[in-house]
Order: C-alpha cells, then sequence, then structure tokens
C-alpha cells in the first residue's frame, strides 16, 4: 500500500523534506524537493546546460539506462522525454544519501521506471548487461569520482549495442597539460581530472567514438594567467623558490589542483565502435578485444 495514501499535502511536504535530497523536484499543487548541497545554485547551472544538451536527443520509445541516478533525475527526465523503459542505477553505499529518495520521486510521480541500488559502475556488465542492450546510457557526474575511470568506461561498452547512444557528463583541465590527467583522492568534489586528451583517450580505448562535445565553464577560481602551469607557472614558481617564502610557495603550488586550476564541465555524445584501435598494441584488457578486428578472431 502507498505510504502516501491519506496524507495531506501538509504531510507530504513534511515527508518529502525528511530525505536529504541532492536533485530538487516539483511535484505539482506546491509540492517541492529541495537540495540540501550549499552548492545547489552551482548544480543548478550544470543541470539547465545538461537540459539544453538532451534536447537534441531522441528518447522516443528507447531503453535507456543511467548510471549513478542518485534521486533519480534523469532517469524521470528521459521517462518525461517519451521513453519506452528507463533501469535507474546507483550503488548506495558510495553517496550521503539513504536512497529513499528516488522512490519517493517514482511515487509521487506515478512513474515506471526500474531502480537498482546495488549496481556498482564496476558492476555494470555483470548485474544489469541481461536487462539490455540499451538505446540509451546516461553517464553524468561519476567518471571523476573513480578510482578507476578506465574499468567503467569499459563496463559501459558491454551494454552497448550497435547503435546505442552513450552521454557523458563531467569536469575537464584545460589548464592541464595536454593529454594528462590529476589524481588527487582526498579532493571528494574531484578525486581525478582530466585534460580533454586524457578523457577523449579513455572513451576511445573504451571502443567508443565522440561524436558530439558541448562545453560549460564552471569554475569559480579561474587563473588570470593564459597557462596556469604551463611555462609562466614554472617561471614564478622558480622565482619564489629563490626569492620567496614556503607559504608563497605552497599557494602557488595549489594552483595545479583541481580546485584552483580552470575547469569546465563537458558533455559529449559518444557511440560504440569495433574495428583496430591505434591505442591498444596488443590485447586490450577488460574482453574489450572482443571489439577489436586483430583480436577478435583469435578469442
Amino acid at each position: 500500500m502507498s505510504k502516501l495514501l491519506g496524507l495531506s499535502h501538509k504531510e507530504t511536504q513534511k515527508l518529502i523534506n525528511q530525505i536529504p535530497w541532492y536533485h530538487e523536484f516539483e511535484f505539482g499543487n506546491g509540492l517541492k524537493a529541495h537540495s540540501t548541497t550549499p552548492d545547489v545554485a552551482d548544480h543548478k547551472a550544470i543541470w539547465q546546460f545538461l537540459h539544453q544538451q538532451l534536447d537534441s536527443i531522441d528518447f522516443c520509445k528507447k531503453r535507456v539506462l543511467e548510471i549513478g541516478s542518485w534521486d533519480g533525475y534523469w532517469s524521470f527526465e528521459a521517462e518525461k522525454r517519451g521513453a519506452a523503459y528507463v533501469l535507474s542505477t546507483d550503488d548506495v553505499t558510495q553517496n550521503w544519501s539513504a536512497g529513499q529518495g528516488i522512490h519517493l520521486v517514482k511515487e509521487l510521480m506515478g512513474s515506471r521506471i526500474d531502480i537498482r541500488q546495488d549496481v556498482s559502475v564496476y558492476q555494470l556488465e555483470a548485474k544489469v548487461k541481461e536487462n539490455g542492450p540499451f538505446d540509451i546510457i546516461i553517464y553524468f557526474g561519476v567518471y571523476y569520482h573513480l578510482f578507476d575511470p578506465f574499468y567503467a568506461f569499459t563496463q559501459i561498452r558491454h551494454l552497448c549495442g550497435h547503435n546505442t547512444t552513450v552521454l557523458i557528463d563531467g569536469p575537464e583541465g584545460p589548464a592541464l597539460q595536454k593529454n594528462t590527467a590529476f589524481l588527487e583522492f582526498e579532493n571528494h568534489a574531484a578525486e581525478f581530472l582530466p585534460s580533454r586528451g586524457a578523457l577523449e583517450q579513455l572513451i576511445e580505448a573504451s571502443y567508443m567514438k565522440i561524436e558530439h562535445r558541448a562545453e560549460f565553464e564552471t569554475d569559480h577560481y579561474q587563473s588570470k594567467d593564459s597557462d596556469p602551469i604551463g611555462r609562466l607557472w614554472r617561471l614564478k614558481h622558480a622565482g619564489l623558490a629563490l626569492f620567496g617564502n614556503r607559504h608563497q610557495l605552497r599557494e602557488h603550488a595549489k594552483r595545479i589542483s583541481p580546485k584552483f586550476s580552470f575547469s569546465q564541465r563537458v558533455f559529449l555524445k559518444a557511440s560504440p565502435v569495433t574495428g583496430k584501435s591505434k591505442l591498444h598494441a596488443y590485447k586490450p584488457p577488460f574482453g574489450l578485444d572482443q571489439y577489436d578486428t586483430r583480436f577478435a578472431k583469435a578469442s
């Protein structure tokens, strides 16, 4: 029986308010779920950017998978846009929510999405492949929190059909040197920050091809230097080493961390590919060899 049956408007809103929300929802009749994160204004700007990108995606009658769905914001959006089936997955052991929000939204919206909250991004093939293949895979706000983003991309590739569209969102570090990435696992805002080239290689090495990209600048700490960790950064650091003090050196060095170096949000639309990969000189790992014509016959 529905937990909402017989509740007044005030009682329903009280029930909504008891949940720690990441996303925000409007349910009609004045009922709302408000995000409890301190940087919700930044999130709203990103959500608006992603809404604009989704306008070019045809969800009508498609089978959709969302990875790392949290409150299910994009799962419900896919359903609103006409998806025939939506599987919303997450691993509730990997965030600060207890996972109740998505279930309450489903009930309030009369939604038909399926929910799995025991699925790590590293277990996608084992746990949800039987539900696929999927026409659209939504992978928003996840890869930069991972210790092994490459393995996660390979898991996504294994869920693709011939015509699957993979939608990816996360930050890039344009100030990073070409094809490099920054790891800082104690920074839980972005444990992994790739340059554009590094992110593109991760996707290409997973036998996917980027069809479209869109960029949205989000960083409040943008450097005034045109090359904050290139030649100018090194010259200033050398000068501080000679004539400065330890505090100045530490503050200047912080500018190569994800928090202080210029970053931007990027939306990517990718598709699965098969054939020879220049990124793999030898048989690729994690079952990717089945997508490479050099190795598939020998497998």
